[in-house]
């Protein structure tokens, strides 16, 4: 056994969450660091970067304690079962996270309110507080490395790792890892803002474009979430004159799959009803409103007494106001209903108990929601997004992303002929499924090989 882990994933992204939201890139934060939690991986430790002393630092007992049950309750439970966020843990935030809403936390917290005289002052003390934190810090870590009593998790090490996931490391940062040799992975996505610029607006236009750049640019090996996003990421960088990447693709699957030994628990709206379920983010790309016109046609051809219900299940995301608008003045509108904050217990009921599964995204870096589905024993139709029919093994029918014709065609004919629904249910059991610890394990066994090889 190592005398200490020399892979180390960064935590800042999950400490940074807010409310709970099941969307796949939280999905993946939480597999990684669940799995670095399990105790099977003992070259394996979580760290955070200190603003403070400029050093990348292991999170001590209390700070993991609270994470493991943080990531627990964000993903099977609600805003109200949430802990408060300990002292601590507060204290770390503040030192590590770059943005001021932990400042903002704690100034609170100390407040008793978050407004008024007393709060502002409290902030202000704050911000003074740090700023003469900062060289006190540095001083105290300088000093700890000439002593060798570093807590650095870089420090002494040979061969380290950061695995990152949530964004490219900062120049400081960098220049921390680069003066302790050490070497950099990351966890891709997609391309999706810089291809469909459009549906994200100008503020991701720049900024993401300069993350994509800065990954490619500092990080030893990629690890994209699919073959799609693999193979995308190689093109565009051949595009842009970059050097080309070690980019590998490591397939999500469906990570963060509820367990057969947990008891899934009942939507009380859908019991006894017929519905079909998507499960995604409510933006432009997720094309809601395919689905949303197709039951409109549906409707006017069986009348709504003879519909299954429509059931979406997330948030509001970017440039929402288009699909909002066309569910609350849809005709069909009796017919589909929006649930969002659904625990993963009440997420799998509904994919356990719905007629079918529905995805018909114009593009995605994977499609957790079509794995998911198939991992609940549910069929789903899908768009012709590459990346769709990847997650779905090839098993499920494909339907062109924006023929509201060809979805409301393909739903009619499920829900006049009982047997090809059911023909449809039998390859599901073709589907071969790809847990969280599996994913997770792929990735760490590509950094081992990484420190295997030649630098």
């Amino acid at each position: 056994m190592p005398d200490r882990p020399r892979i180390w994933i960064d935590a800042i992204g999950v400490l940074s969450w807010e409310k709970p939201r099941v969307t796949g890139i939280q999905r993946v934060e939480a597999t990684l660091l669940s799995e670095a939690l399990s105790g099977r991986h003992p070259d394996v430790g979580i760290a955070v970067y200190s603003r403070l002393s400029n050093e990348w630092m292991p999170l001590s007992a209390a700070s993991v304690r609270y994470l493991k049950s943080f990531i627990d309750l964000k993903l099977t439970g609600s805003d109200d079962t949430l802990p408060d966020v300990p002292w601590r843990v507060t204290l770390a935030q503040l030192a590590h996270s770059p943005s001021s809403k932990p400042r903002y936390e704690l100034a609170a917290r100390i407040a008793g309110r978050s407004s008024g005289l007393v709060y502002q002052i409290t902030k202000g003390a704050l911000r003074t507080g740090l700023s003469i934190a900062k060289p006190l810090a540095r001083a105290t870590a300088t000093f700890a490395r000439w002593t060798g009593t570093s807590r650095c998790l870089l420090e002494g090490a040979s061969n380290t790792v950061l695995l990152s996931y949530c964004g490219p490391i900062s120049v400081e940062q960098s220049k921390v890892l680069a003066r302790r040799k050490a070497r950099l992975c990351h966890i891709f996505y997609d391309l999706i803002p810089i291809d469909y610029a459009h549906w994200y607006g100008a503020i991701l236009e720049d900024g993401f474009e300069h993350y994509v750049r800065t990954i490619v640019a500092q990080h030893e090996r990629i690890f994209a979430i699919s073959e799609f996003s693999c193979d995308r990421l190689r093109d565009w960088a051949r595009e842009q004159g970059l050097r080309s990447p070690d980019v590998v693709a490591v397939p999500l699957g469906d990570i963060m799959a509820m367990p057969d030994s947990a008891d899934p628990q009942p939507v009380e709206m859908l019991e006894g009803k017929r519905f079909a379920v998507f499960c995604s983010t409510i933006e432009p790309r997720k094309n809601h409103l395919t689905l949303v016109r197709a039951w409109e046609k549906l409707a006017r051809e069986r009348g709504l007494e003879g519909l299954p219900h429509l059931v979406f299940v997330g948030h509001y995301g970017w440039l929402y106001e288009e699909a909002k608008q066309a569910i609350e003045e849809s005709p069909a509108a009796a017919r589909i209903h929006l649930l969002a904050n659904l625990p993963d217990e009440q997420l799998a009921w509904a994919y356990r108990n719905a007629m079918i599964g529905l995805f018909p995204s114009v593009v995605e870096g994977w499609g957790l929601g079509v794995s998911e589905s198939l991992v609940n024993g549910l069929p789903v139709l899908i768009s012709d997004a590459a990346s769709l029919n990847e997650a779905a093994q090839g098993l499920m029918p494909v339907i062109p992303a924006c023929d509201v014709d060809g979805w409301a065609e393909e739903i009619a004919r499920l829900l006049d002929d009982p047997d090809a629904l059911s023909d449809l249910g039998t390859r599901v059991a073709d589907y071969r499924p790809r847990p969280g610890n599996e994913y997770a394990g792929e990735i760490l066994a590509g950094i081992r090989s990484l420190q295997s090889g030649p630098r």
